[in-house]
């Protein structure tokens, strides 16, 4: 009776991700047949479901190609913001027309490889494990603990790096509108995909301040900054 159900779980199992591959493949199935305007909704909800920073770059190359740039932009930013330490979201971002700053992760170089991604975790993993030791163990051994602190001291600048680009306050317009006033009225054009600089997280009216890549400043209706499935 056991043997049948772990039989039964495991070919649940196989079906599940059975199904799963095969809807990411119809996902990118329009876009494989010429059609990558109309593969953009599935790869977007593909993205959402937690596909990884790279759901998030497919989605966009799909958009680009479909010459919808307001939401290549939009899915490189979040991209980004998932893999801070990548170099494809920032090249593909700057290749669209934005204006960005170098970034931490860009700044620190070879550094913040070891406080990003699979490397920092079994770094700080490998750190935890030999500071609990010399804290739990009765024989305590000073070049254990040295061996901790130098990995996370080793992982800080590069970890500091990513949560800090990770935070940017960079938003991308999604369609063509206009920077307005604290009257409502329009002031300066923005196209679509161009990456603003949120300045605060308040909301007046469904509008947040921004700064526009030439120095311009206003609101912008986060509505003209939401991507649509």
């Amino acid at each position: 009776m056991n043997q049948t159900r772990s039989a039964l779980r495991a070919l649940l199992v196989v079906a599940w991700l059975g199904c799963a591959f095969a809807a990411e493949e119809d996902a990118y199935a329009p876009w494989m047949q010429g059609r990558p305007h109309d593969a953009i909704a599935g790869l977007q909800r593909a993205a959402r479901s937690g596909g990884g920073w790279g759901a998030w770059f497919d989605c966009a190359l799909a958009a680009r190609a479909a010459g919808d740039n307001g939401r290549a932009q939009a899915c490189l930013l979040e991209a980004h913001r998932l893999a801070p330490a990548r170099a494809e979201p920032l090249a593909a971002l700057r290749l669209g027309g934005a204006t960005i700053a170098p970034t931490w992760c860009e700044r620190a170089g070879p550094i913040a490889w070891a406080g990003s991604g699979w490397p920092g975790v079994a770094m700080l993993a490998i750190a935890g494990a030999c500071l609990g030791w010399w804290c739990c163990s009765r024989r305590r051994r000073n070049a254990i603990a040295t061996l901790g602190a130098i990995l996370v001291t080793a992982c800080a600048p590069g970890a500091i790096a990513v949560w800090l680009d990770a935070h940017a306050p960079l938003i991308a317009v999604v369609r063509d509108t206009h920077l307005v006033d604290s009257t409502g009225a329009a002031t300066s054009p923005v196209e679509a995909g161009t990456v603003l600089t949120r300045e605060g997280q308040r909301v007046w009216n469904g509008r947040v301040l921004v700064q526009a890549p030439d120095g311009a400043r206003g609101f912008v209706s986060l509505a003209d900054t939401r991507m649509e499935d």
